[in-house]
């Protein structure tokens, strides 16, 4: 059997689900063992939602899920493998689990609406009792209650709606007439329209049938990963990909404890969502992040700069678009932020303005604090701030509070508000700044209430100690509370916490500071989810200049990077997270790499573009199918160029329409306008996928030596850049995927090893070159590149080297080089069509490390002899590049 080693070289990421598990898996291990990873990355493998096609909505933490082949069918993957040398990555979901239709399906969520706040179940999940009157409100459904009185009945002990929903009823209510019923459980049934403003338990993101999870309680974390840990101790499991750490109410203390329980060499990484100047925070105990912010890089260094300026121009004017609802980056952030707040996360603005109310009192209106609260989650410039219950928060996080407060403090309009953004400024800094206020007396109104403010207390303290040896310890919830009696105001729930108040392994928990710790923790929450919404699903589908910079990590405000930022980048990530991961496409990508890598290339020609886009408006208008607006125009045409020659009209429809409900200008997901997408449908059906379209599929073959360029040129950087590459499925060869569901759709992978011309080392093979089609050139490099990456290890891994080489030349920016660990050198065009305009590598060439350099992409298949002759000293770049756009050399001795 191959040892598999704990730390990958490479993995592939699989998305399973119902028909395509873990035996489907199995069968690709041949084909994905010769391609030369060292690992399979799984989506999540717990059990989930029924037919769920990805896996994050979690139903029951104690089982493989059962349609995916269950732990037999997972074991039965790892073994087999593991004969191949392969090992398994896991992606985990510790934020949040399934709110299903049939509440049978999560037995904490069960138990917990069956028995209310006194349950042991209520300390799974993170809900403001108080704020419904000790009461969970559901907004489920599909019109006012009154309305849903015959779709309600009561079957088999249970509350059903319709088909679809099964809510339990509390004990000793079954017989209870229908409105009595409705009134006596622990729960409140409303309509999804107007009840979501009233939510009181935290969800993903803005997501209501995911309801988040308190892994911060050590209990609820023992019963949520015992089944994962068990299988990594058990070596089933080789390491883990920790999903979404920025919703947890202290995300470095749940990864030391992960980091305890898993031991020093499991290899994690989590999923982080870096700032375009933010850095991984140095005490998180990981290998580094899931690696957005090296798709980011690779992106914006095969951008050009000047092209994009152009094409945030034109598209200025193509649009006609106001600057903050899609004319200019950062005032389009700022309104979809604050429309965000006001609209979809409400209720999570709310639950932190009742917090801030009671440590505030008197000393700030309502209103001001609102403002104040807004201006800050506004201008906050990343995620999340990291802000601990036992310490003030490290210097990155103050500098990164400072300076949003003072953005803050000059976008109020008056001085109430501005004294109200230092009160917020100074509880977020923790308990050794000054005091803020009493706390509200008993009674006081606290603004955002949904029911009945003036009885609403503590909320809940937030455990999140944590020290540098660990996360402090915090006792287990007091199971044996007996439940209030909940439709009476007196017995109501209070909605603290059992352990709000402190004890022994706490410290001091007055209702304060619990107050504070939990406010400090909710806005880094809150702030998390409202950066996701409002930047990259709102704001990135209003300013779409160039679509491929608006992506998940992205900055579409400074699309490009010069080559000195991408390897200050990689330099960095060498010195302090030599084994994080690096992503090119993913599950939550908005498009695939090979997408954005064609997309870049308008930035290269954006003038071409713009006639482009002057001839397909006219040729639409002339066949009656011109777009509802220019704004769609604009953004359908460039997704059709990414997809020439022939986009399909279902993928581009469903894209378009999607793109269209985020971005929220004319239609949306909770209020769709049926003529607008009608509209909509018939524009990309006779447009871009029809005769007008014609013309874009001639502008994509114009820019095809550029998009091979981009193409193989990504992929070359993401795999021979420090850390460790995931392939995402199908992406080894040329992959072009939309949106999900779109990346979501399986696709059709070989269940054998390559062989014969597609080996790179068979004795038959020879290099593929621009005659065999970009597929057969993808697949050839990644398999070369992969493979040597597990055949040495030690040129990529934690201790291997970087260095930046710099072309000599006249055009010798449009060169971006390095070296490995002395033993290989990476090197890709850039820009390749204003450097042919600049007249071609012609002079230029590449000053070589000492000794013989051979191009492994040129393969082996006809002996060393046959093969071009080694390069050493300064290389002519365009003999290097002669044959294609990139190359691997590997220094001679090392082959």
């Amino acid at each position: 059997m191959t040892q598999v080693s704990p730390t990958p070289t490479a993995t592939y990421r699989l998305q399973l689900e119902p028909g395509a598990g873990f035996a489907a898996a199995t069968r690709l291990l041949p084909y994905l063992a010769s391609l030369g990873v060292s690992h399979l990355h799984l989506s999540p493998v717990l059990e989930a939602v029924p037919g769920s096609r990805h896996g994050y909505d979690v139903t029951d933490h104690t089982r493989v899920r059962a349609e995916l082949g269950g732990e037999s069918g997972l074991r039965d993957l790892a073994e087999k493998a593991r004969a191949r040398g392969l090992g398994i990555i896991a992606d985990i979901v510790p934020n949040h689990m399934a709110f299903p239709a049939d509440t049978r399906l999560n037995a904490p969520l069960w138990q917990l609406l069956r028995d209310g706040p006194g349950s042991p179940a209520a300390a799974w999940f993170d809900i403001d009792w108080a704020a419904g009157g000790g009461r969970l409100p559901l907004p489920v459904l599909g019109a006012p209650l009154r309305e849903e009185w015959e779709a309600l009945r009561v079957e088999g002990g249970t509350l059903r709606h319709g088909d679809h929903h099964r809510f339990p009823l509390r004990p000793g209510t079954e017989s209870l007439p229908l409105p009595a019923l409705l009134d006596a459980q622990h729960y409140r049934l409303g309509w999804w329209r107007t009840g979501l403003a009233r939510l009181t338990y935290r969800r993903f993101f803005t997501v209501s049938d995911l309801i988040a999870v308190r892994v911060e309680d050590p209990a609820v974390f023992e019963a949520t990963h015992a089944t994962v840990l068990r299988l990594v101790a058990e070596g089933v499991i080789g390491g883990l990909r920790v999903d979404h750490p920025d919703g947890l109410a202290d995300p470095e203390g749940y990864l030391r404890r992960l980091r305890q329980r898993v031991g020093p060499d499991v290899w994690v990484v989590a999923e982080k969502i870096l700032g375009t100047v933010e850095h991984l925070p140095t005490g998180w105990p990981v290998a580094g992040t899931t690696g957005y912010d090296a798709l980011r890089h690779v992106d914006a260094v095969l951008t050009d700069p000047v092209g994009a300026d152009r094409l945030t121009a034109d598209h200025r004017r193509f649009t006609a678009t106001p600057a903050d609802l899609g004319g200019a980056w950062e005032p389009t952030v700022r309104r979809a932020a604050r429309q965000i707040l006001a609209e979809d996360l409400c209720a999570e603005r709310d639950r932190l303005l009742r917090t801030a109310h009671r440590l505030c009192g008197d000393l700030h209106t309502p209103e001001a604090l609102r403002t104040a609260l807004t201006e800050l989650l506004v201008h906050l410039p990343v995620y999340r701030p990291y802000l601990a219950a036992d310490r003030p928060p490290s210097r990155q996080d103050t500098a990164l509070l400072a300076r949003t407060a003072d953005l803050a403090r000059g976008a109020v309009t008056t001085a109430a508000q501005a004294r109200a953004v230092d009160a917020l400024h100074a509880l977020l800094q923790g308990p050794d700044t000054a005091a803020v206020g009493p706390a509200t007396p008993p009674g006081r109104a606290a603004p955002g209430g949904p029911d009945d403010p003036g009885t609403d207390p503590v909320g809940r303290a937030d455990p999140a100690g944590r020290s540098a040896a660990g996360p402090a310890r915090t006792a287990a919830p007091d199971a044996r509370r007996p439940a209030p009696h909940a439709t009476s105001p007196a017995g109501a729930d209070t909605g603290r916490h059992p352990r709000a108040e402190g004890n022994a392994d706490t410290g001091p928990g007055t209702p304060a500071e619990s107050d504070a710790q939990d406010f400090r923790a909710r806005f880094g929450q809150v702030s998390s989810a409202l950066r996701a919404k409002a930047v990259e699903d709102c704001a990135g589908y209003r300013f779409t200049p160039l679509l491929s910079a608006a992506e998940v990590g992205g900055d579409p405000g400074e699309p490009a990077l010069p080559v000195s930022a991408f390897h200050a980048h990689c330099a960095r990530i060498q010195r302090a997270w030599p084994l994080t991961g690096t992503v090119y496409a993913t599950h939550d990508t908005k498009r695939s790499g090979d997408v954005r890598a064609a997309l870049a290339t308008l930035t290269e020609h954006p003038l071409g573009w713009a006639e482009l886009l002057t001839e397909v408006t006219e040729r639409a208008a002339h066949a009656g199918v011109s777009a509802p607006d220019p704004h769609l125009a604009w953004s359908c045409w460039q997704t059709a160029f990414a997809l020439a020659p022939g986009p399909d009209p279902s993928r581009l429809l469903d894209a378009t329409l999607k793109a269209a409900r985020e971005a929220a200008l004319r239609t949306t997901w909770t209020d769709p306008d049926a003529d607008y997408e009608a509209a909509a449908d018939r524009f990309v059906r006779g447009g871009p996928c029809g005769a007008p379209g014609y013309a874009v599929a001639r502008f994509a073959q114009e820019l095809a030596p550029q998009i091979r360029a981009n193409v193989l040129g990504a992929a070359l950087l993401h795999l021979t850049m420090p850390g460790v590459p995931d392939v995402y499925r199908g992406g080894e060869s040329v992959y072009r995927a939309l949106v999900d569901p779109d990346n979501r759709r399986p696709p059709r992978l070989p269940e054998r090893p390559l062989s014969g011309a597609a080996d790179p080392d068979s004795a038959t093979a020879a290099a593929p070159g621009a005659d065999a089609g970009l597929p057969a050139e993808k697949l050839w490099l990644t398999t070369v590149a992969l493979r040597l990456r597990r055949a040495h290890p030690e040129w990529f891994g934690a201790r291997a080297g970087y260095e930046p080489l710099t072309a000599e030349g006249p055009t010798g920016d449009h060169a971006l080089a390095f070296i490995r660990s002395g033993q290989v050198l990476t090197a890709v065009s850039r820009l390749t069509r204003t450097l042919e305009a600049a007249g071609g590598w012609d002079s230029t060439v590449l000053p070589l490390p000492p000794g013989r350099w051979d191009d492994a992409l040129a393969g082996r298949g006809a002996g060393r002899a046959a093969r071009r002759p080694a390069y050493q000293g300064k290389a002519r770049l365009a003999e290097v590049f002669a044959d294609r756009p990139v190359a691997l050399l590997v220094r001679r001795d090392g082959f």
